[in-house]
């Protein structure tokens, strides 16, 4: 596992979730992980963000040609992502369905305070 240095110098970073699911960390290490539950990805004062993980077929693994699941049981997908930022509930959902303190946005890109949401393409929110 990788180690992350603090300094006081601003820098970005960036993690990912995708799929049934493959993880990326801030250190760039990837992981692939179906469990079955919700999982806390980052949690700061400010930030949490948390993945539900639920039983699904493995297509999405498919459709991208990633290594495909050959474990035991059900692979996972993501069913929704829960952005917890300076009082704004942000839900991201399966299929781009998005709501932003309980409403939802069809319009994007969508700003909630310093969180920018965006198509990456016609399969992926940001």
């Amino acid at each position: 596992m990788g180690e992350w240095v603090c300094t006081q110098v601003p820098c970005g970073a960036r993690c990912g979730a995708v799929g049934d699911p493959h993880y990326t960390t801030f250190d760039g290490l990837r992981y692939n992980f179906m469990g079955h539950c919700t999982y806390t990805l980052l949690k700061t004062e400010n930030i949490t963000i948390d993945a539900e993980n639920v039983a699904c077929s493995g297509a999405i693994t498919e459709a991208m040609n990633l290594s495909p699941y050959h474990g035991e049981g059900k692979p996972s997908c993501t069913k929704a992502v829960y952005i917890q930022h300076f009082g704004a509930n942000i839900n991201l959902k399966q299929g781009g369905f998005i709501l932003v303190n309980g409403k939802e946005v069809t319009a994007l890109p969508a700003k909630v305070g310093d969180i920018k949401i965006r198509a990456a393409s016609s399969l992926f929110i940001m």
